[in-house]
């Protein structure tokens, strides 16, 4: 359940189910395409590569594309998370070893919970491309490092939005499954001020999930 002040949705339980806030951030999101100018932004530098969610439906799996590829414009999800201490097991990276399985196809089963739980999100609001740092840029390359390291902030700024899974401590901890989590418990070993966040683009409003 959720109470409107104006036009903008506030909640009226403490704790709303996931879907219910997936719906408002949708309807946050329709907002800023439909009457926010500076959310159509037109960042003309794109990532060198993107995940490809378009199957995953039919096929339990995405892959890795180049936007060299892609024409025209590309509407496309960011995944901000935190790969965790040394002790726990890193996500899965692409590097020159896994580059061409990845480019064929990674299946679902493979991912870490954090970067699932960024593909469901990313589908559920119609994206067919989702960026992930590990998984995008070739670790093991420094060349690709500097690129894109070099162009990181307009990666992000270009996102449609843009998914932060800070309620994890590393990459298994998800972020729909932390959704009924309390905020406090959630943002106190991460940030200060956030917990679980899906970000609408460049209006500055922010769901916590």
């Amino acid at each position: 359940m959720v109470i409107e002040i104006g036009d903008r949705a506030i909640w009226q339980s403490k704790d709303p189910a996931f879907n219910d806030r997936l719906h408002t951030a949708a309807q946050w999101i329709s907002d800023c395409d439909s009457y926010h100018a500076a959310c159509k932004e037109n960042i003309q530098v794109k990532p060198r590569r993107l995940l490809d969610l378009t199957l995953i439906e039919e096929t339990d799996r995405i892959k890795l594309v180049s936007t060299a590829d892609i024409t025209g414009s590309v509407r496309y999800a960011t995944l901000s998370h935190c790969w965790g201490p040394q002790t726990s097991k890193p996500p899965l990276q692409t590097n020159h070893f896994t580059l061409q399985a990845h480019l064929q196809g990674i299946s679902i089963s493979e991912l870490t919970q954090n970067f699932r739980d960024a593909v469901t999100i990313s589908r559920k609001f119609g994206l067919d491309y989702l960026w992930i740092d590990s998984l995008c840029i070739i670790q093991n390359d420094k060349a690709d490092w500097e690129i894109e390291a070099a162009n990181m902030a307009n990666i992000y700024r270009g996102g449609y939005i843009n998914i932060a899974a800070t309620a994890s401590e590393d990459a298994h901890g998800g972020i729909i499954s932390l959704a009924s989590v309390s905020s406090e418990t959630r943002c106190t070993r991460i940030h200060p001020s956030t917990s679980g966040v899906l970000q609408a683009r460049h209006e500055g409003m922010t769901l916590h999930l």
